[in-house]
């Protein structure tokens, strides 16, 4: 596999860190949401399951294809 596929789990940026640290966080807010996807992911057992397991989680905002990918 590729070391440039981009599908490994990126470090948070400096400013992630700094604003996390300015609201009294110990992580970033991109990272318990990386942690429901990947646990919704690994649970669900299709699409829909998945959708409804990130909806439950209330990491859902909006579902439908994405306006700009046609």
């Amino acid at each position: 596999m590729s070391p440039q596929d981009r599908t490994a789990v990126r470090r948070p940026s400096t400013e992630e860190l700094a604003k996390a640290d300015q609201r009294g966080l110990l992580e970033t807010a991109r990272q318990p949401l990386q942690r429901t996807v990947r646990t919704a992911a690994a649970l669900a057992g299709d699409d829909t399951d998945f959708l409804n397991r990130l909806r439950d989680a209330a990491a859902l905002s909006r579902s439908g294809p994405c306006r700009e990918c046609g």
